[in-house]
């Protein structure tokens, strides 16, 4: 109702205007009730899709009045809703007093519409606001909005008094702080607070202030963590505005140089950090630098880092991926490195994909870098569980799997370790998964099957397992062996430390002769001593034992092993040494002490006495020199078969080397076979002692007649130094110690 005139070059209308049953269009309806949809997990998306559905509501039916006013000429007009007063049948109302209005300026570049007034808005689930608006006559607009705290379920946003300066040019200038508090990612935020400077153009677009500023939160639990009061700097990209929403949408990085966050997990100290953080409001995409993580402190903590992390949201929630990854869990003496695959965040739950590798953190490493293309770790609540099988680095041979659990909040987990069946062979030798095997065993042929398991709390730390290998084949310094067998029990893995009375036993072993069957009992004391409990072989129709000692197999550290022998067959002895020539009968028994330096073994003080009884040592090949001479023939044939009393033989020098072996020989007549005669029947009735010293490389001379038709005693006997031979010359450096350097 009202009067209008229209038919002048400056057209009026003044009225009063009056609705019933009006609605918004039904595309509007929805997209403002559709307000918090992709929101995600993010804290004001609860409020979001409150208020969308509180205004979808309002605008399905209603009514109300309003006066207008139409002035102006006919190229720029200004339409004027004076005191509007709204009611919707959800209960939502819009009241303004008698002189509050908002004008419409029309024929310019774009509509402009300008507020002034006392305006009021309540009920049908929108929050209460008041807004106090007014302009001078020079343009200049002054205001003051309140706004009831906006709450929806747990969550709470909360504006400060909402200042506004404007100018006649339409722009307003608003100025609050805005406090957060609510859900996110299965956990919550609490007083998340900053300042917005914001310009409001005449457009309705809104740009949020350039420059830096702090945000500052009272507490953040999420997935088992809590984070007390922090801050962290917020800032633009350079030259463009922090936010900035218009016809194209939402736009802006907001960039966090050298954010650091510290909390606790449980009792334990936390703290977070990162070179650079980035969000792009328009894509939805995020990553951040040079990130530190850490639980704990000195040696308990658990770390990890990474040189690059992104993500974005997804159909199924956030994902993205990693790079440049390290860590260390607790008191574990393992470290991570080489970390990357991609992440994904999913019902409150985090899970890892992708590779690393795993080696000692200790400075004189107990095996070599292991590396795994499949891990899989989950983290949900404070707890993480994983799983990896790992290979060695370089040939990519199997080694066994890894499944770990973790617990943030108490500093506790657990690690299982399983070895199905590791397999050592020309390809893959003892010395590429453990340098501890390196200068100890070479050639090795067999497999390794077992499981450990590490337990720890905060800096304690426990492990054990179980390994076994079975018929197995192997250089060692002292020489080959053949067919060994042995189940280690560990009560400290990590130690490398058995229980006592461990047992290994043997097919053969070949130091120069064979040793057949034996088995020896041992401790290991840690990753490079042993302890010999004791051992034994049949040997030579008696018996060789080996006394209790402990071996040092640290670099440069010589190891000493005393062999005991009992009621050894010269017989026998001579025949398994193949002295096919020479015959002899008695019982020895005696001690050969050994001692191994780097690659090769010497005995000290060796004795060997035949017991009581004496024997006999006969010449029985033919004799084939017979340039000898008529005496010494005649020398020869006397002594080509003796009886003795007693024997004594002293051993001393290297078992690769020249040894010094002397032989006291007492009680001597002729045996069967030597020549007799009327000399020797008077020789026989002296007292005479027969004393032989012999220096000449011993094995050598033990194996020559053998290795004539049996080249593998030789193969056995050279066989480990060969290898670590050629190890050393792949190992050297190009250019010779004696050459210049060239510039």
């Amino acid at each position: 109702e009202g009067i209008a005139d229209l038919g002048t070059a400056a057209p009026t209308v003044a009225a009063k205007v009056r609705l019933a049953g009006a609605s918004l269009p039904e595309r509007l309806q929805r997209s403002v009730a559709a307000l918090g949809d992709g929101a995600g997990t993010n804290p004001l998306a609860p409020i979001m899709s409150r208020l969308g559905m509180a205004l979808g509501r309002a605008g399905r039916d209603f009514g109300g009045e309003a006066a207008i006013a139409l002035t102006g000429s006919t190229r720029t007009r200004r339409l004027e809703i004076i005191a509007p007063n709204i009611r919707s049948t959800s209960g939502a109302m819009l009241r303004a007093d008698p002189t509050s209005r908002i004008a419409i300026l029309l024929g310019g570049r774009q509509a402009m519409a300008l507020v002034d007034g006392r305006w009021s808005l309540s009920g049908g689930g929108l929050p209460m606001a008041r807004l106090e608006i007014s302009r001078n006559a020079g343009g200049a607009v002054r205001g003051t909005l309140a706004l009831e705290p906006l709450t929806a379920g747990t969550t709470r946003v909360a504006l400060a008094p909402v200042t506004i300066r404007g100018d006649r040019s339409g722009a307003l200038q608003l100025a609050t702080r805005a406090t957060v508090a609510g859900p996110v990612g299965g956990g919550r935020v609490d007083g998340l607070s900053m300042a917005i400077n914001a310009v409001v153009t005449p457009a309705g677009a809104i740009r949020l202030a350039a420059g830096c500023q702090f945000v500052s939160l009272d507490r953040v639990v999420l997935a088992g963590f809590r984070l007390g009061a922090n801050r962290v700097q917020l800032c633009s990209a350079a030259g463009q505005p922090l936010l900035a929403y218009d016809r194209r949408g939402l736009t802006g990085d907001l960039l966090f140089p050298g954010p650091q966050l510290v909390g606790t997990s449980g009792v334990n100290p936390l703290s977070a950090r990162a070179v650079q953080a980035r969000y792009a409001l328009a894509t939805g995409l995020w990553m951040a630098s040079g990130l530190e993580f850490a639980l704990g402190s000195g040696d308990a903590a658990t770390r990890f880092s990474a040189r690059s992390i992104d993500g974005a949201a997804g159909a199924a929630g956030p994902r993205g991926q990693f790079e440049g990854g390290a860590g260390a869990i607790g008191a574990v003496p393992l470290n991570m490195t080489d970390i990357a695959g991609d992440w994904r965040w999913t019902e409150a739950k985090l899970t890892l994909t992708g590779g690393l590798t795993v080696s000692d953190k200790l400075a004189e490493p107990r095996f070599n870098p292991l590396v795994s293309t499949n891990a899989v770790l989950g983290f949900v609540d404070g707890k993480v569980d994983a799983s990896a099988s790992f290979s060695e680095r370089e040939t990519k041979t199997a080694i066994g799997r890894a499944d770990v659990r973790h617990d943030f909040s108490s500093a506790s987990g657990s690690a299982d370790l399983i070895i199905m069946a590791m397999r050592f062979n020309a390809g893959f030798q003892p010395d590429q998964l453990t340098p501890l095997a390196l200068g100890v065993i070479a050639n090795a042929r067999g497999t390794l099957a077992g499981s450990g398991r590490i337990d720890w709390t905060g800096a304690d730390i426990r492990s054990s397992g179980t390994f076994t290998t079975a018929g197995s084949d192997f250089a060692a310094a002292f020489g080959s062996v053949s067919g060994a067998s042995t189940t280690m029990v560990f009560d400290d893995l990590l130690a490398v430390h058995t229980l006592p009375g461990q047992r290994i036993s043997f097919d053969k072993i070949n130091p120069g002769f064979p040793v057949i069957g034996g088995m020896i009992d041992y401790q290991l004391l840690d990753a490079t001593n042993i302890r010999i409990e004791g051992g034994s072989w049949p040997f030579a129709g008696g018996e060789l034992i080996l006394r209790p000692s402990t071996l040092d197999f640290a670099e440069n550290a010589v190891r000493r092993l005393e062999f005991e022998l009992k009621g050894v067959d010269a017989a026998i002895f001579l025949t398994e040494l193949g002295f096919e020539n020479i015959s002899a009968s008695g019982m020895f028994d005696g001690v050969l002490p050994v001692e191994f330096s780097g690659l090769g073994g010497r005995i000290v003080g060796g004795r060997l006495v035949a017991r009581s009884g004496g024997g006999h040592v006969a010449y029985v090949g033919e004799l084939t020199n017979y340039n000898l001479g008529t005496m010494a023939n005649f020398a020869f044939n006397i002594l080509k078969s003796l009886k003795y009393q007693a024997m004594e033989i002293a051993l001393n020098g290297d078992l690769d080397g020249e040894m010094l072996t002397d032989v006291k020989i007492t009680g001597l007549s002729q045996g069967e076979g030597a020549s007799r005669n009327i000399i020797t029947r008077q020789i026989e009735k002296l007292p005479i002692e027969f004393n032989v010293r012999i220096n000449a490389p011993f094995r050598q001379l033990i194996s020559s007649a053998k290795s004539l038709y049996d080249p593998s005693v030789l193969i056995d006997q050279n066989l480990f130094l060969l290898i670590a031979a050629q190890r050393a010359k792949e190992n050297a450096p190009v250019q010779p110690r004696e050459s210049e350097t060239v510039p």
